[in-house]
């Protein structure tokens, strides 16, 4: 009976947690703008209505991930019921009914079947296997969805979708598990491995026995500390890898990624929208500092906005490749700053990032006050996100130093990296097309520097090793989140409408929920970022403590881990 109940209380917590996670941020969001403009309250509570109604009924997101899960232990259930059933009793009964007989030999062979497997199949493989079919019916129902919105009149924008981006974000964090439960076996084999004298406890045992507890805690101690570099390091190659690739998407194919994303990129980044389509159209092209462009009145427009001649954006007049023949028409134009170099001049490209001290032609000015403005936005985006916590459950800590200092500490640096993120971005565009590259080869024209893989891919390429600047945990957080996204804009949008992406999705969203429920159940300290937390809070319900003070220190972990290894033998 203490399992059913179990099962039910999960399988509300897991709706209720999805609920939460998925119609929060639109509720939050909708409640917000009415507050800003009541006028169009109409429209969006109908758009907040229109998303309970779908994503509360029986074919939703919420009734999805509870059938997954209530699913799963309801089949461990019953397997545990048929496994321990008795062999019925072989006394003769004659003529017995056609139906009781068929039903009882099915019976008899379902038992015997899982008996059979049951001896064959570790504990693991059993739990995996089990919520593999819940998860399998779950994708069903979910995919069934997804095709339905496709079949619809109106496509589906950019790249929004039903299950793709939960099916990726599932993937990822499904094989985070797995890399860190090998980490962790490896650890529990490894410092045990000389353990082989009796243990009691801290008063009791001999000087040998004390000896070789201590050399087991050092041992756990540093493959610990080896973990956490190997994956602060893997960590950091994986945002830098995906963040390299949804900056470059961000520029030239805006619709793989979410819109809401693109938005936030480019608020932070303060790129006109006007350099956004004038480097889609050398890309395609439709601009070309050597044949010339009838779309200049692009950057024509940028120029006039900012206040310098219309032909300054005019790609027939200016150079395409660097030299003493770009120095010519640069005093013809009266550009400045751009000696040897040819392409757009640096004054339109930085915008008004440093106009009020009139150091628009600088590099150096550019990058320094970008990473200025990103600082200060960004440490009002992060103050929040590490001081909200700790005020809805202990409000009279914050003033404590202990709680304070670590917490504006941790605010600041994240937000040294998003300014260290962008700013980095736009100095190494510059460093390609103005200060360094393109004066070493002033042949190659600017049709390359400003084209898809010039200027704007080396700046994609640079900025993600900002993370470096985050902690270990945040190195951790932030490669979770991106990778998704990453790996959603590498796929083509014509291949997730193929038949074929039906099956491989189905298999992915099925085989990333069963690793992910089976390793919360057998290796709950191998799930990290937003899925241990889920994790957490769908086993233990308001039991959780991720947030609670105490935290227990490095050597008690350690002690703790060598005492319960089951190599260790004790008195």
């Amino acid at each position: 009976m203490a399992l059913e109940c179990d099962t039910v209380q999960t399988t509300l917590r897991t709706y209720i947690v999805t609920v939460s996670l998925l119609l929060g941020p639109s509720a939050l969001s909708v409640a917000t703008s009415l507050v800003r403009d009541p006028r169009g309250s109409g429209v969006r509570l109908g758009a907040l209505k229109y998303s309970l109604s779908k994503e509360l009924g029986s074919r939703g997101l919420p009734f999805v991930l509870a059938l997954a899960v209530g699913g799963g232990q309801c089949l461990q259930i019953l397997w545990e019921i048929w496994k321990e059933q008795p062999k019925p009793s072989k006394s003769y009964v004659p003529n017995p009914p056609r139906f009781s007989y068929s039903l009882a030999l099915l019976q008899n062979a379902l038992r015997g079947s899982i008996q059979a497997l049951d001896s064959k199949f570790t504990a693991y493989q059993k739990v995996f296997a089990m919520n593999a079919m819940a998860s399998w019916a779950a994708a069903a129902i979910l995919l069934h969805r997804r095709g339905q919105s496709y079949a619809s009149s109106a496509p589906p924008s950019g790249t929004k979708s039903f299950t793709v981006d939960l099916t990726l974000w599932l993937l990822v964090h499904a094989l985070d598990a797995l890399v860190q439960s090998r980490l962790l076996s490896w650890k529990n084999k490894a410092a045990p491995r000389h353990t082989n004298a009796p243990m009691g406890d801290a008063h009791t045992r001999d000087p040998a026995s004390e000896r070789q507890l201590n050399h087991d805690m050092a041992i756990s101690a540093t493959l610990s500390k080896e973990r956490i570099k190997f994956n602060a390091y893997f960590d950091g190659f994986l945002f830098w890898a995906s963040s390299a690739r949804i900056m470059w998407c961000f520029f030239y194919e805006p619709q793989r990624l979410p819109r809401s994303y693109v938005k936030w990129i480019g608020r932070l980044a303060r790129v006109d929208w006007r350099l956004l389509e004038l480097l889609r159209a050398v890309r395609q092209g439709n601009w070309s500092y050597i044949r010339g462009s009838d779309q200049h009145k692009i950057a024509s427009s940028l120029a006039s906005d900012l206040g310098y001649p219309t032909s300054w954006g005019n790609p027939k007049l200016l150079p395409a490749c660097g030299g003493q023949t770009a120095n010519t028409v640069w005093a013809a134009l009266g550009v400045s700053g751009r000696d040897g170099v040819g392409g757009l001049p640096c004054q339109l490209v930085h915008g008004r990032a440093a106009a009020w001290l009139g150091l628009n032609d600088s590099c150096v000015a550019n990058a320094i006050f970008r990473a200025a403005y990103a600082l200060i936005e960004a440490f009002a985006i992060y103050l929040p996100v590490y001081f909200t916590p700790l005020l809805l459950t202990r409000p009279r800590s914050i003033l404590s130093p202990d709680c304070f200092l670590p917490r504006i500490t941790s605010a600041i640096r994240s937000a040294a990296f998003l300014s260290a993120f962008i700013s980095s971005y736009w100095f190494t565009v510059c460093m390609t097309r103005t200060l360094v590259l393109a004066r070493l080869l002033p042949d190659i024209s600017h049709d390359t520097w400003d084209g898809p893989y010039g200027c704007a891919f080396s700046g994609a390429l640079v900025c993600g090793t900002s993370i470096l600047i985050e902690s270990a945990k945040r190195r951790s957080d932030m490669a979770l989140y991106v990778l998704p996204k990453g790996l959603r804009a590498s796929i083509p949008n014509s291949w997730i409408k193929s038949p074929a992406a039906n099956l491989v999705e189905r298999a992915t969203f099925t085989l990333s929920i069963a690793t992910l429920l089976t390793t919360a159940a057998h290796s709950p300290d191998a799930l990290r970022g937003l899925a241990g937390w889920i994790a957490a809070f769908i086993i233990n319900g308001p039991k959780i403590t991720f947030w609670r003070k105490g935290k227990q220190s490095t050597i008690g972990r350690v002690e703790k881990d060598v005492e319960q290894s089951p190599n260790v033998r004790r008195k």
